[in-house]
Formats: structure tokens, C-alpha cells, sequence
């Protein structure tokens, strides 16, 4: 009995744990943007075994890492929210889809732009000392290092999380977190931000936010290359402008293969992004014109909103390059309001109704045939075979003639496989995938400029588990696929809790510094103390032996007191013998006291008088 049972439950686990699993592979509907590049930038990826140059309109996704030179700048769009690097500088996406921006900024200086508070909820930015959320729309900018990170902000209002408290920011404040430490001041504005806000200041002058969302990345760039129009079968139609003549959409940029939507188109054009990502391209009076369509609240992201046609059955002659015969062609040709959009990737059911929600079955012939004789664009079927990135003004092209694109077979060109120099695919600190052997690896994190990097700790390496296999684009089942898209997530999401356990020991480690500093501080200053009573002491003694050397030598000095007293006593004895019929005995030695005469000139002037008077008697 207990046997059906468990049966049973282990059925539903397992369907619950693939809804799971589904859930988390979807590809997201939200996409970042490298909208400008000023001097060296580069860029790694997921599928890349090194960093590459960074080029205007490339995909910014997960597991991204942004890297600035010296003398070089940087700025990302996701939607409205702009994110600016300084140089010397290097950051990470940790994470972005339809609900969460998570970043991670190494080192350097990075000027955010919030201006959607819709999306403040995802949000975050971490630093090596702690993370920062924002409450209210604005501005801030954060700097990181190995020692310390600084938060100023310029409009809203920012939260700082370190040393597991946190502290509310206002504008025109600033705060420093030191090994645990919150240090606030007044923000500080440099030339770096004054550059940043000239670039808000164009934006907040566009008027393309009347027709689309500010949340569909690269509107900001059709004011200033193009022109709106309302059409009444298309809605608001934007009209590019100095574009050649030939010109057609999907022909001047390249192919490259972005995890996990696959082949992903970047236009050479600085406002291509949003019209190759989003709505689409219809043909007004002979002219190309692109319609996002109305109504639109939250965007839906595409690789290319392209139909394939061609293979390795479909031939052509291809004269021009170092091509000069017949070969397998793949072509491409930009969808129509009438044509059906079928991705090659898996994606949430409300996403695609989405994107094909102005489809029109009627339409869908008239609009298909149109767009494959105007907008069709043709290589060599051998060039989406390899990884290396296709760039179509530079590759062999094929003129095709009606009759051989009306035998052309409806074809999406399969994942391409590693060529020579990638055997080895690296995921961002995860398994290498060699030969269908997966093995552990260590990424390194990327260094901080000299001045900068001292004595950084930096967080454990985290890698994908030896037994979770590299996801594979060699072209098997969509099964396959599917798996290692499942492989990858759940690494992504056991990542992240290992980089929160990493940051804790980090924090822990910062606090255990910090009373060792504290402790060390403490018994300094017992040493000076016990240094200050011991001279103290040594000071008292000296001086004690001081007073009894000068006791023991006051002794010697006391006699010559009474002999200077004396000898002015010992004088009056001359006075008792002064009337004496011999006074020459009397008279005094040279040294004797001089009141002795006027003593013996007194009795002789009194003698005289007794004679006188006794002489005055007689008479």
C-alpha cells in the first residue's frame, strides 16, 4: 500500500521541482545597455573566455563585468536607470531581470541615476564594506575600495546597510563605512558627477517618453536621430534619419551569442538598440519606419525580433569577398506587425503574447512577403557555426533572386559550436567544460589600480560544483539545453548565498580587527601610564635625596652666624672702664666700635661743668 503512495509523491516532487526549475531558466524580459564608451572599456561575459573591448548598443546582462581604464568612461542603461563609471574602475551585474538590479562595484566610482521609483524595490549596490539601497528616486554616487567606500547623495534619499545596521541618507549627505565604522559629512560634488549631469540633463529634454515607456532601454537616443509620426494602422512611427540608400534594418551591426537567448543582434548605429529589441519595423510609402506600438507599459526584450530562412540544404552564389561560388546561405529579414515572432530560447508564455500582440493573420502574408524582398540580408550559412561574433558589413553577401527566396526554408540557425581557440568555456568562477569534462576553476577577481589595492581582502572564490556540468552550445537537444540553463541558475542562486556568507566572514573579520586595534590601543596606553608613575617615582626619590643632601650641609654654614653676632657684644666693655683716670688704656683697637668716644667726651664735658660750677660758688 505504502508502495503507490510514494510513488505518487515522488511523481509530484519531481513535477514541482521542474516548474521550479522552469521558472528560474526563463530568460528575463529586462536587458541592460552599454549606451557610450570613452576611451578603454571592457567587457566579459558569460560565454566569453576573456574580456573584450566594449562597443555602444552591446547587451548588459547577468554575470557582466564592466572594467575602466585609466582616462576612461563608461555608461549602462537599464530602462530609465543610468549607471556611470568613472576610471579605474570595475563592476559587476550581479543580477538583472524583470525585478532585480543587483550590482556589485569592486572598485572605482560609479554615479547612479534613478528616476523610476517602481524600480527601486530590485535595487542594490554593493561595495566590499557593505550594500547600498535607495528609498527615494535619485542621485548617488558610490566609491569603493579595499580599505573604505563612500555614499554621497545628490536627490533622493539612499540606505546604507554595514556591520548588519542601517543608516538613512539623505540628500547633500555623505557617510563612510571603515571596517565597520558609519562616518557622515556633507556630499561632495566632483567633475566626474558634473559630467554625470550633463548627461541627465539631455535626457530629461527628450520627448520620446510620449510615445514609449521610459523603461525600454535606448529610447533616450531617438530624439536626437530620428523623428515621430502617428500613423493610423501602425500608432507612433519613428522615422530614422541620414541612413543610406539600400539601407534596411539587421544589416549594418554584427550576430553574436548572448546566453540565454542565443544569436543577439548589435547595431552600429547609436540609436539602434531600441528598434532592435522591441516593436517593429514597417515599410510607409517605401520607407523603413520603426513602431513600438501603443499602450505599452512594461517592455518586453528580444534578441532580435527577426524571421530566419535558409541552411545548409539552401545554396547561393555569393560574389563578393573572398567568397566567388556556391555555398550554404542563412539569411535574415526584420518581422512585420503581420509576422508571428517564434523564439529560440524559452521564455514565459505572458512574454511572448506579448511581443506578438499585434499580429494580424490576414496581414501576415502581405506584411511577410514585404519584408523578405525589401529587408532580406544574406551570408554564408558557415558563419553562425562558430562562437566568433559575425560582422555583417564585412562578411560575403548573396543576391537573391525571387524565385530562389520563394524555395527558401524557413531555418533558425543552430548554436554554434566552440572553434579551436574555445575548447575551454569559463563561466564567470565556474567549471571548465573540455571535452563534456567539467572542472573546477579559479576566476580571479579583477585587481584595483596599484594606488588603490594594499591589503584587500577579498571573498573566496566561488565555483560552479564539479558535478554540475557547463551548460553546452553544441548544437544538441533542447533537453540538453534546457538542463544546463536549470545547472546554471541553481549555481547562480548557490553563488549568492555563498557571496552573502563570504561578506559576512568579511564583516566578521573586519569587527575582530577592530578590537584587536582597540585592545593593542588599550594596552599602549597602560604601558605610557605605568611609564609616567615609574618617572614620577624615580622624580620623587631624586628630589628627597636632594633636601637631605642639603640638610646634611646646613650644619657647616651655622657657626659663622654667632662670631658675626658677638663681636659687637664684646665692645661694651671699653664703656665700664671709659671714666677710668686712664682712658689711653681704654682706647679701642682699629676694629673696635666707634661709640666708646663719644661716651668719654661726655664725662669730660661733665667733669668741666662740675667746675665750673663749683667755681661760680665760690664767687
Amino acid at each position: 500500500m505504502r508502495s503507490p503512495f510514494l510513488k505518487a509523491a515522488a511523481v509530484l516532487a519531481l513535477m514541482a521541482c521542474s516548474v521550479v526549475a522552469q521558472a528560474q531558466t526563463e530568460a528575463p524580459a529586462r536587458v541592460g545597455r552599454v549606451s557610450l564608451v570613452q576611451g578603454p572599456v571592457i567587457i566579459s561575459t558569460e560565454d566569453s573566455e576573456r574580456a573584450e573591448d566594449a562597443m555602444v548598443n552591446w547587451p548588459v546582462t547577468s554575470d557582466n563585468r564592466i572594467t575602466t581604464e585609466r582616462n576612461g568612461r563608461t555608461e549602462i542603461r537599464i530602462g530609465s536607470t543610468a549607471v556611470r563609471l568613472d576610471g579605474n574602475s570595475s563592476l559587476e551585474v550581479l543580477e538583472l531581470d524583470d525585478e532585480r538590479l543587483q550590482l556589485m562595484l569592486h572598485y572605482g566610482s560609479a554615479n547612479i541615476r534613478v528616476r523610476n521609483a517602481e524600480v527601486l524595490d530590485g535595487f542594490s549596490i554593493d561595495t566590499p564594506q557593505g550594500r547600498v539601497r535607495m528609498r527615494e528616486a535619485g542621485r548617488i554616487r558610490v566609491d569603493a575600495s579595499a580599505d573604505a567606500s563612500l555614499v554621497d547623495v545628490f536627490d533622493g534619499v539612499a540606505l546604507v546597510e554595514a556591520d548588519g545596521s542601517t543608516f538613512s541618507l539623505r540628500a547633500g549627505r555623505r557617510v563612510e563605512m571603515r571596517q565597520g565604522d558609519l562616518l557622515t559629512a556633507l556630499a561632495v560634488r566632483t567633475s566626474f558627477d558634473d559630467w554625470a549631469r550633463l548627461r541627465d540633463q539631455q535626457d530629461d529634454r527628450v520627448v520620446s517618453d510620449r510615445y514609449v515607456t521610459t523603461e525600454m532601454t535606448g529610447y533616450e537616443e531617438l530624439d536626437r536621430h530620428g523623428s515621430w509620426s502617428d500613423n493610423t494602422e501602425y500608432g507612433p512611427v519613428w522615422l530614422p534619419r541620414h541612413v543610406s540608400s539600400g539601407w534596411a534594418p539587421y544589416r549594418d551591426g554584427r550576430w553574436t551569442w548572448v546566453s540565454p537567448w542565443g544569436w543577439t543582434w548589435i547595431d552600429n548605429a547609436p540609436w539602434g538598440y531600441a528598434p532592435s529589441h522591441y516593436g517593429r519595423w514597417v515599410m510607409i510609402n517605401q520607407r523603413w519606419g520603426w513602431a513600438p506600438g501603443r499602450h505599452i507599459t512594461r517592455p518586453v526584450w528580444a534578441p532580435a525580433l527577426v524571421g530566419w530562412v535558409g541552411g545548409s540544404g539552401w545554396s547561393l552564389a555569393f560574389n563578393s569577398g573572398s567568397l566567388h561560388r556556391s555555398a550554404p546561405a542563412q539569411g535574415w529579414y526584420p518581422l512585420g506587425f503581420g509576422d508571428n515572432y517564434v523564439p529560440g530560447y524559452r521564455m514565459k508564455h505572458d512574454h511572448l503574447r506579448y511581443i506578438n500582440r499585434h499580429v494580424r493573420p490576414h496581414d501576415g502574408r502581405r506584411g511577410r512577403d514585404d519584408h523578405r524582398r525589401h529587408g532580406l540580408t544574406v551570408v554564408p550559412h558557415d558563419q553562425f557555426q562558430r562562437r566568433a561574433p559575425i560582422v555583417v558589413p564585412s562578411t560575403p553577401r548573396a543576391v537573391v533572386t525571387p524565385l530562389a527566396l520563394q524555395n527558401a526554408p524557413v531555418l533558425t540557425p543552430q548554436a554554434p559550436q566552440p572553434g579551436r581557440n574555445e575548447r575551454y568555456r569559463r563561466p564567470r568562477d565556474g567549471a571548465v567544460e573540455a571535452d563534456g569534462v567539467s572542472y573546477r576553476v579559479r576566476r580571479p577577481v579583477p585587481l584595483a589600480p596599484a594606488q588603490q589595492v594594499q591589503a584587500e581582502v577579498q571573498a573566496p572564490s566561488v565555483g560552479m560544483p564539479a558535478q554540475v556540468q557547463a551548460p553546452r552550445r553544441d548544437g544538441r537537444g533542447a533537453g540538453d539545453e534546457r538542463g544546463a540553463n536549470d545547472q546554471r541558475a541553481d549555481w547562480r542562486a548557490e553563488r549568492r548565498g555563498q557571496m552573502e556568507e563570504a561578506r559576512r566572514e568579511q564583516m566578521e573579520a573586519a569587527r575582530r580587527a577592530q578590537l584587536d586595534q582597540l585592545r593593542q590601543s588599550q594596552m599602549e596606553e597602560a604601558r605610557r601610564g605605568q611609564g609616567d608613575q615609574l618617572r614620577r617615582m624615580q622624580m620623587d626619590e631624586m628630589r628627597r635625596a636632594r633636601q637631605a643632601q642639603m640638610q646634611a650641609m646646613q650644619p657647616a654654614a651655622v657657626p659663622q652666624q654667632p662670631q658675626i653676632q658677638q663681636m659687637p657684644q664684646a665692645q661694651p666693655e671699653p664703656r665700664r672702664v671709659a671714666p677710668q683716670p686712664q682712658p689711653q688704656m681704654a682706647a679701642p683697637a682699629p676694629q673696635a666700635a666707634s661709640p666708646a668716644v663719644p661716651q668719654q667726651r661726655s664725662s669730660r664735658e661733665n667733669a668741666q661743668r662740675r667746675s665750673d660750677r663749683a667755681g661760680h660758688d665760690q664767687h
